[in-house]
């Protein structure tokens, strides 16, 4: 009779085991084509909830979309703004890596971003007097932070403009993995363009393998890397 009983679980156990699937998914959101790639036993269902949360993340952070708390900052004329506890904590992170690169990176580098078009309707080359006075209004300095009565409230100075497209794909990627960590899922792969989540391994037990494109020929690699639960994240040229 026992045995019988540990055979009938077993071949449970192995049906359960056997209705874990891998499915991937192709978005665009943030400017960017994402690829979500999960193995579990519903990963559609949670590639949904990803893909839910990195458009409610975009319409937070997005520097063109008029509704999102970003817009409604760089629009205040250096009036304090409202802003979610969210959008935030992540202009404090982007300001606190501003003070650590000296202003190597520089959220309130948007005027600049627009000069050149990125963001806008077409592209264009801006003439070195406009950089330059353009260059004038970058200062992290202006960015400043109030909590009041549980509310949370963000300025600039009123010629200033923040764009967190250096900072916002990251913090993306973490929301991604937070997520999966909560849904119990052990294999998926998050690619945001340059900025790529491999979760755990795939479900063969091997390594992710990521490909970074040569910067000097885009048609041709520089390099394969294989991860496991790990981050790979890249700029280029190249792409802006």
């Amino acid at each position: 009779m026992k045995k019988r009983i540990c055979v009938f679980l077993l071949g449970a156990m192995l049906l359960l085991s056997g209705c874990a699937k891998t499915e991937s998914q192709v978005v665009y959101a943030m400017n960017t084509v994402m690829e979500f790639t999960v193995h579990g036993d519903d990963p559609g269902a949670v590639i949904s909830r990803m893909t839910e949360r990195v458009n409610e993340l975009e319409g937070l952070l997005s520097r063109t979309r008029e509704d999102s708390d970003i817009s409604a900052l760089n629009a205040a004329g250096g009036r304090e703004t409202e802003v979610s506890v969210e959008v935030w904590n992540l202009l404090a992170a982007a300001r606190e890596a501003a003070e650590a690169t000296s202003g190597a990176f520089d959220p309130t580098i948007a005027p600049v971003v627009s000069a050149w078009g990125f963001g806008e309707e077409a592209y264009r080359v801006p003439g070195e007097g406009e950089l330059e006075q353009l260059l004038r209004c970058v200062d992290f300095s202006g960015i400043t932070l109030k909590e009041e009565g549980g509310a949370y409230f963000a300025a600039l100075r009123p010629e200033q403009a923040v764009d967190l497209g250096g900072i916002a794909k990251g913090y993306a990627s973490d929301c991604m993995a937070d997520l999966l960590l909560e849904t119990d899922v052990d294999h998926g792969c998050v690619n945001m363009g340059g900025n790529v989540l491999a979760w755990g391994t795939k479900e063969d037990g091997t390594p992710w393998r990521v490909g970074v494109k040569d910067p000097g020929n885009t048609a041709s690699l520089c390099g394969v890397l294989s991860l496991e639960s790990a981050y790979a994240v890249t700029s280029g040229g190249y792409e802006r």
